[in-house]
C-alpha cells in the first residue's frame, strides 16, 4: 500500500494571519529616487522685490521725463501766447491808428475841398479886379525903344503923343507906363490867367474843330459853330471837360 506524504511546509510562508503582523514603530518606508541638484535661485519674495523696485524706478524716470516733455510744451504754448498777445495787440493799435488817419484823411480832403473853392473864389475876385482895372488901359504899339529907357521918358512920350492927338492927359491921369514884350500878342488887355486860358482855349479850338475862339473886355469865349451856344471859359478844368467830350 502506497504511503502519500503531505508537502512539506516552507518556513518563508508561515500560516499567520496579516492582522497580527507588526511592523517596528521606528521603521520607515521609504523608495529609493534620484534627488534634483540645488542651484542657488533667489527666492520668489526677493525677485518680486527686485522687480517691482526696477518697475518703480522706471516708472518714475518716465514720469520725470513726461513731466520735462509737458513743461517744455507748457513753456512754449506760453511763449507762443504771449506773442499772439504782443500781435493782437500791436494789430488792435494799428487798426486804430489806420481808423484816425482815415478820419484825418477825410478831414484834409474836406479842408482840401473848401481851401479850394476859396481859392477859386478869391482868384475869380482877382480877375475881376485885374480885368476892371485893364478897361483904362491904353495899350501903345509900334513905339521904337531909344536906348536906356525911364519912366520919365516914357511918360514925356504919352505927353507928346496926347497933344498929337489933341485929348488932354496930365500925370495925375496916368498910374503908370510899362513897356511890355512885342512878342506877347495875346496879352492885349489880358491878365496873366486869362492869358493862359486863351492859349488852351485856341489848343482846344485846334484839335476839337471850334469854329470860333475870342476875346471881349477881358474874357475868353469858345463857340463850335454858328448854331451852338457862346461858351465862356473861367478856368482850365472846364477846358478839360470840353477836351474830353
Amino acid at each position: 500500500m502506497s504511503v502519500r506524504h503531505s508537502p512539506e511546509k516552507t518556513a518563508s510562508a508561515p500560516n499567520v494571519p496579516t492582522s497580527e503582523i507588526k511592523s517596528p514603530s521606528n521603521y520607515n518606508i521609504s523608495r529609493n529616487k534620484k534627488r534634483r541638484p540645488t542651484t542657488p535661485v533667489p527666492k520668489l519674495q526677493e525677485m518680486s522685490k527686485e522687480g517691482t523696485s526696477e518697475m518703480h524706478d522706471i516708472f518714475n524716470q518716465f514720469v520725470a521725463d513726461h513731466d520735462k516733455k509737458v513743461n517744455m510744451i507748457l513753456s512754449s504754448l506760453k511763449d507762443i501766447q504771449q506773442t499772439q498777445d504782443k500781435i493782437q495787440t500791436t494789430m488792435t493799435f494799428l487798426s486804430e491808428e489806420n481808423v484816425e488817419l482815415k478820419n484825418r484823411l477825410m478831414q484834409m480832403e474836406l479842408q482840401s475841398k473848401k481851401d479850394n473853392e476859396k481859392i477859386i473864389l478869391l482868384e475869380s475876385k482877382l480877375e475881376d479886379s485885374q480885368r476892371t482895372e485893364r478897361k483904362s488901359n491904353i495899350e501903345i504899339r509900334n513905339v521904337p525903344l531909344k536906348g536906356h529907357e525911364t519912366k520919365k521918358d516914357m511918360l514925356d512920350m504919352i505927353n507928346q503923343f496926347s497933344k498929337y492927338i489933341e485929348v488932354e492927359i496930365t500925370k495925375y491921369d496916368i498910374k503908370d507906363v510899362i513897356r511890355t514884350n512885342k512878342n506877347k500878342k495875346d496879352k492885349k488887355n489880358l491878365t496873366t490867367k486869362a492869358s493862359r486860358l486863351y492859349f488852351l482855349a485856341r489848343e482846344l479850338q485846334a484839335t476839337k474843330r471850334y469854329k470860333y475862339c475870342w476875346t471881349s473886355y477881358g474874357k475868353i469865349y469858345l463857340r463850335l459853330d454858328d448854331n451852338t451856344p457862346i461858351i465862356t471859359v473861367t478856368n482850365e478844368a472846364q477846358i478839360h471837360q470840353l477836351a474830353n467830350k
